[in-house]
């Protein structure tokens, strides 16, 4: 015998959905203890003050060093924690902190993310109330050595004599901080609207909004009682966005802290930008014009550079307004980020690096493309104010779109709106430890974020072309050489393939030519020898140039130096793709070939930080990293190909415009688009057209061939289109991610192409949103699918025309409805299965129920020889399309049963992972007692992905009654037993539930109060015999047991008088109450001993037994069971099975007998399938009853393609996905 399992996902997307919450628990946090290790490891250091706050007369930065010729080690065991409080007690005499006010004091976090140092945060409380701004950071190294102390602590904390009470309330004292705000006389009249969950209280009046708490505020003889206002104050007399928070003390109302949440001043930055409206950023230097690409093919064309604007602004148009900088600033530090020319180690900004300083609040550097990024410092400056103006537009344009605190964005200050501040994100210009690259390092909300910006070498660009014929042309991407002449060339000569007349090949010249290639171009194949002795062969032979035909199609050759050869290479070389020198071989069958090979300075090294598309890219990182589980999701190879993706997809939704419509090479937006075209461009390269991508971003297949088999390894790129250079493995994560992200940009596309519907900002502001409500869906580590599924999950939600669009999107690329994502930790990502379809639909067989309502003669919910019942079955559409056309045909060959209109069945349309219900009557005529029949269901649509039928089996047992006995210990139809709620409860209550024949009682513990019951029927004690109730048990009930909190549990009571009062009878069980329910939170069980938490080994079954003895004998009694839960969070809940009772004299459940209830025959049915019978048999379905246990003795959600799966008496279980409150 056993339960149901309840699904193993249950508690994993508790698990997520707690990870994902808005924060933990928000009572005190426990303080550690210094282990005597971690004392005497700092007992020699010595705390050196460098700053102090003099009103308090406390320091607010201490070194804290230890001698030079001791090392720090403390044991593996000793924790962070401890450490850092023996760090503070150490400097405790240094700090001015009485013990009392140290005493006061907790770990509020440790922040152990990355490589760089712990911090450990200690912040004090006082009677549960926060000491304002009290908060003391131990600085440790990787190691946990303690290295410095940053803030403060309250030095005492007993309050102030005349300001120890809270006299003024919360009202007054937000009164008198908008008076101070406004200038306007009274009392304005604020109303309470609730509390925001994180201690506050939010209150409106006529034209302001308010967070109020309740705060202590330190002064150097002790502390204030204050309230803590934050306001939004609208008009009357003060500015249209004018926000302020205050302290007011609370005995007097005076004001005794003020800061200017918005700053009004503007400042103006020379950037490539829009100078009004949007104040978008140009894609680079080049301006707009280059994307999409205005021919749609690899010309080489280049556009000329474009004059930057002076753009004046406080922040770019979101909800918040937040300033990039405040009104005082002295250089690109804003609250969100810090950008600089990171231009000298370490990593950071320290002594030898840059940051621009404003005039006039104006940073007015204009940057000359005819120069090099470097070393003028104007061209620096001009490289980090772009920086600094794209950083921050992102963060601005994403805002609103969900990335905003709460989320873990990156702020500084992040002005009471959740997440973890002290993270303004860390923009480096022109960095110093790299070239020809960018990179961002995405740490966890309350570090900061890294993106870093490389110069480009204006490299040399290379050309190869045929010229005669011209229908081979130009020879696409090639590769220069690792050696040979440096200046610049260009010359037309004849082609003619090397003849060496030995070894493996005669083409790949690592022999000697014997063939006649003076003051030729010789085209030789890629071979076991070196290129650089096969060009050494050509030039020997009198070659004037050579061309290297790679050996796999669309990868390039490597002209690497041989060092092992000392004679001068004095011809060019360039290396050509596989599929191009087969076309040159072709050409030279049928006559002779010219070619033209050139190598010319393409101009100024390039600075990354203009390039638009890349900068985003870095960003784009940053985001998608914080989003996915905060900087810990997106590993593996999957995960790691879709920060690519996600990073790719915000550059492309940076550059698109509405304008790009009007281009007459991306009709229908089936244009191209190059990511980082500005870095990849110049002479008569193909950057406008490629960028550093393999192909352009385009919905056009003959542009852009990626599909989702092209992610694994096993697999090449198509040779009939235009590449840049395969480059590595189709699995290396750039590749890879390539491939996602043309699925997002269909989906994209499909939207900004439903014009009618969409104006292209909406279009626009509907993409951002599912990107980040898509990241924020993933799964850790995350597949393809999962990554597919996210989105869809998001415009499911949203639109269902969107969710239409991105189903057929992805299908267009090979994730379709059938597609298959490698396993998550598949090497090369090997085993992809694509699926083209859009519109295949699948179903699920959910359950079947038949009860006898249509002609009954007991209505005891069991079909009986006369009767006519009726059949529900309910499936589920588990496909990407909506299920319009599915049906069901029920059979059975036992005899005496009969299915009407030949047991066909319509079910009404669902949308994808919706169930339905739908009906046919069946009847029965048999003479055969407790007679067991199975109906065959056969469920089948025209769309199905994978061709049908589905079949399942309804199992059940006919004809036959119940007769009392109480020697039956199960209420089989689970009707002995009644389930109650109290008025307003969330949920179902105590639900009957059957498995494999077993009945069971489960009640879910969902989000919200709820008291549930089931209750017993009247139970008359023996006056002799020991009175026992025993049962089969599990539960698991939302808590956090580490800390003896628990919100929901179970209790079970005893009634003496018919239900009027209860009486707990808990303390006669075994296993007995685990805890006492917490009192804050609106369970109606507050405050009493339960079960909580979990039950022992869960999700095993327990057996419960309760021994009254002699307690009630003679009595008649009452049992119930009893869960309630609080308004917050939830979990699984309780399953009650095989009930059984000894020492009761009268019945309480049920055996099954024999049918005696004479009937008279049903009216036929109609057996076959009438005109209408499709929309009549769908018609009689309760779409509200849900399938599971049939009133008739049994039914079964076994369901199989092409085969039957009989389960005897299968009830189907209601996954209820629950939030489960964050565990510390």
């Amino acid at each position: 015998m056993r339960f149901a399992r309840l699904p193993v996902i249950a508690p994993v997307a508790l698990a997520l959905l707690a990870a994902c919450g808005t924060g933990a628990d928000s009572s005190a946090p426990k303080a550690e203890t210094a282990s005597p290790d971690a004392a005497g490891a700092v007992e020699r250091f010595t705390p050196t003050v460098v700053h102090r706050n003099a009103e308090l007369g406390v320091p607010t930065f201490t070194w804290l060093r230890g001698p030079a010729e001791a090392s720090f080690k403390v044991a593996a065991t000793t924790t962070a924690e401890q450490v850092a409080w023996a760090a503070v007690g150490r400097a405790r005499e240094t700090l001015g902190l009485k013990r009392n006010a140290l005493a006061a004091a907790a770990i509020s976090e440790v922040d152990t993310h990355g490589t760089g140092p712990i911090v450990a945060r200690v912040a004090q409380k006082v009677g549960g109330i926060d000491v304002f701004l009290a908060q003391l950071k131990v600085a440790m190294t990787r190691a946990k050595e303690p290295v410095a102390l940053s803030g403060y602590l309250a030095p005492t904390i007993e309050p102030r004599v005349g300001h120890a009470e809270f006299a003024l309330s919360a009202t007054e004292c937000a009164g008198a901080a908008l008076r101070t705000m406004t200038g306007e006389a009274g009392e304005p009249a604020f109303v309470r609207q609730d509390d925001d969950g994180a201690g506050y209280e939010r209150y409106v009046t006529r034209n302001a909004r308010a967070r109020v708490k309740k705060v202590w505020f330190p002064r150097a003889k002790g502390l204030d009682a204050a309230y803590y206002v934050e306001l939004d104050v609208e008009g009357a007399g003060a500015p249209d966005t004018d926000a302020r928070s205050f302290v007011v003390d609370a005995s007097d109302a005076s004001i005794l802290f003020e800061k200017n949440l918005v700053a009004a001043d503007s400042f103006t930055y020379r950037a490539f930008a829009d100078s009004s409206g949007k104040f978008q950023p140009y894609d680079g230097p080049l301006g707009n014009g280059t994307l999409p690409h205005p021919t749609g093919t690899p010309n080489r064309v280049q556009f000329p550079f474009v004059a930057s604007n002076l753009v004046t602004l406080q922040s770019s148009p979101f909800s918040k307004n937040d300033p990039w900088l405040p009104a005082d600033a002295t250089g690109t530090t804003g609250n969100n980020v810090d950008a600089y020319a990171d231009l000298v180690a370490p990593d950071g900004f320290t002594a030898g690096d840059l940051r621009p300083a404003p005039t006039s609040k104006t940073f007015d550097f204009a940057y000359d493309n005819a120069k090099n990024p470097y070393p003028d410092g104007t061209q620096r400056s001009a490289s980090t104010v772009q920086l600094f103006y794209t950083m921050n537009f992102l963060h601005d344009w994403f805002y609103d779109a969900g990335f905003d605190e709460k989320a873990g964005n990156h702020q500084n200050d992040n002005f009471g709106r959740g997440g973890i501040g002290n993270d303004a994100l860390r923009a480096e210009a022109q960095d110093y430890s790299g070239l020809n690259n960018s990179n961002a390092r995405t740490v966890a909300d309350g570090a900061p974020s890294r993106v870093q910006m490389f110069v480009f070498y204006g490299l040399d660009t290379f050309l190869a072309q045929v010229t005669e014929p011209a229908s081979v042309g130009d020879l696409g991407e090639v590769n220069g050489p690792g050696f040979g002449p440096t200046a610049n060339h260009d010359f037309t000569s004849a082609l003619v393939v090397a003849d060496d007349g030995a070894g493996a090949s005669a083409t790949d010249a690592c022999e000697p030519l014997v063939n006649n290639v003076t003051g030729k171009i010789v085209l030789v194949d890629v071979a076991a020898c070196t290129i650089k002795r096969q060009v050494l062969n050509a030039q020997t032979a009198g070659a004037r140039g050579v061309l290297v035909a790679g050996n796999v199609p669309n990868v390039l050759p490597v002209l690497l130096n041989d060092g092992s050869i000392a004679d001068a290479i004095t011809i060019p070389s360039l290396g050509i793709s596989k599929q191009k020198g087969d076309a040159i071989k072709a050409a030279l069958v049928t006559g002779s070939v010219t070619a033209r090979m050139k190598k010319q300075y393409r101009g100024p090294d390039r600075d990354a930080a203009f390039d638009v598309s890349l900068a985003s890219h870095e960003w784009g990182h940053t985001m998608a990293g914080r989003l996915v589980h905060d900087a810990s999701g997106l590993t593996g190879l999957q995960g790691a190909a879709l920060s690519e993706a996600l990073a790719d997809f915000v550059a492309l939704l940076m550059t698109v415009r509405a304008d790009d419509a009007q281009v007459a090479a991306n009709a229908n937006w089936s244009g191209t688009y190059a990511i980082s075209n500005y870095v990849g461009s110049g002479g008569e390269t193909n950057g406008i057209y490629f960028g550093l991508r393999r192909y352009p971003y385009s919905t056009d297949l003959t542009k852009n061939p990626l599909t989702f088999k092209l992610i694994q390894d096993n697999t090449t790129l198509p040779g009939d289109v235009p590449v840049a250079d395969e480059g590595p493995s189709m699995s290396e994560v750039h590749n890879a991610g390539e491939v996602f992200a043309v699925m997002l940009w269909e989906c994209y596309a499909a939207l900004l192409r439903d014009s009618g519907r969409l104006p292209f900002d909406e279009a626009q502001s509907r993409m951002k949103r599912y990107v980040v409500a898509a990241l924020k869906l993933m799964p850790p580590m995350p597949t393809f699918i999962e990554a597919r599924d996210a989105f869809l999950a998001a415009a499911a939600a949203t639109d269902d025309q969107d969710f239409a669009l991105f189903v057929s999107a992805f299908a267009k690329r090979g994730a379709g409805a059938g597609a298959v994502a490698p396993e998550r930790t598949a090497a090369g990502n090997l085993g992809v299965v694509e699926s083209f379809s859009a519109t295949g639909t699948n179903i699920e067989f959910v359950g079947s129920r038949l009860f006898d309502d249509m002609k009954s003669c007991d209505q005891d919910g069991i079909l009986d020889d006369g009767e006519t019942g009726k059949l529900v079955v309910t499936v589920k559409n588990t496909g990407l399309s909506d299920l319009t056309t599915a049906t069901a045909t029920v059979t059975t060959d036992v005899p005496g049963l009969t299915v009407a209109n030949g047991g066909k069945i319509s079910f009404p349309p669902a949308k994808p992972f919706q169930t339905v219900s739908a009906s046919v009557d069946v009847s029965m005529s048999t003479q055969t007692q407790s007679l067991p029949y199975a109906l065959t269901i056969a469920l089948t649509d025209p769309q199905l992905a994978t061709p049908g039928p589905i079949r399942a089996t309804h199992h059940g047992v006919g004809n036959f009654d119940l007769k009392a006995d109480s020697s039956r210990p199960v209420d089989t139809t689970g009707k002995a037993w009644t389930s109650e709620s109290a008025p307003s409860s969330v949920g179902n209550g105590f639900e009957w539930s059957v498995d494999n024949g077993i009945g069971y009682w489960h009640v879910a513990d969902l989000v919200g109060v709820a008291d549930h019951r089931l209750v017993s029927p009247a139970l008359h004690v023996s006056t002799t015999e020991e009175f026992t109730l025993s049962f089969k048990t599990r539960w698991e009930f939302d808590s956090i047991a580490q800390d003896d909190q628990y919100f929901d549990g179970a209790v079970v009571e005893m009634s003496e008088d018919n239900g009027t009062t209860w009486t707990d009878v808990g303390a006669y069980f075994s296993p007995g109450y685990g805890g006492t329910i917490f009192g804050d939170g609106g369970n109606p069980l507050a405050g009493r001993a339960a079960f909580t938490a979990g039950s022992p080994n869960y999700p095993d079954v327990v057996q419960a037994a309760a021994r009254f003895g002699t307690a009630y004998a003679g009595k008649i009694v009452k049992l119930r069971f009893r869960f309630a839960s609080d308004k917050e969070w939830g979990s699984t809940g309780w399953d009650i099975q095989d009930l059984a009772l000894t020492g009761i004299t009268n019945t309480s459940f049920g055996d099954p007998v024999a049918d005696t209830t004479a009937c008279a025959p049903s009216d036929p049915i109609p057996t076959s399938p009438t005109p209408d019978s499709g929309a009549d048999a769908g018609a009689g379905a309760d779409p509200s009853a849900a399938p599971g246990d049939s009133e008739d003795g049994g039914c079964n959600v076994g369901s199989t393609r092409s085969s039957e799966l009989s389960l005897w008496g299968v009830g189907a279980l209601a996954l209820v996905l629950t939030r489960r409150r964050r565990r510390a």
